[in-house]
């Protein structure tokens, strides 16, 4: 296992919204309105990863 890797499914979903929230930051950004698009639509799929972690966890890996 990596240093600083943790496999307990609410901290993976917590980094899933932080980078969600990253690429919705650099959308904004963005002049060009497909990549923008394409770009929310990639935070938007982080996000309901993050969801399906809070909802489904994996007890297998949050049993260590």
């Amino acid at each position: 296992m990596q240093a600083g890797c943790d496999n307990d499914s609410t901290a993976r979903a917590a980094r899933l919204r932080i980078r969600a929230e990253e690429i919705r930051s650099a959308a904004e950004g963005m002049h060009s309105p497909p990549a923008r698009t394409t770009m929310l639509h990639i935070a938007d799929t982080y996000d309901r990863l993050a969801n399906h972690l809070d909802a489904h966890p994996d007890p297998a890996k949050d049993a260590g």
